[in-house]
């Protein structure tokens, strides 16, 4: 439900920091940090799926 914008409770806020919330626990973090974390690796694959697809285009990329 954080991520999948066709589930029916991705709309929900309070079911969304509820989630957000036992995540956070889970892993001994903020949930801001989590938050953050997870839309900087949303940005970066939304990042490297509009690239080309050729390989004329294509770039080295490193392990990061």
């Amino acid at each position: 439900m954080l991520w999948n914008k066709k589930t029916m409770n991705y709309r929900k806020p309070d079911m969304k920091n509820a989630a957000w919330q036992n995540q956070a626990e889970s892993l001994s973090r903020e949930v801001s940090h989590l938050q953050g974390w997870f839309k900087g690796m949303r940005d970066n694959f939304a990042r490297l799926d509009k690239m080309p697809k050729s390989r004329s285009a294509q770039r080295i990329f490193t392990e990061r």
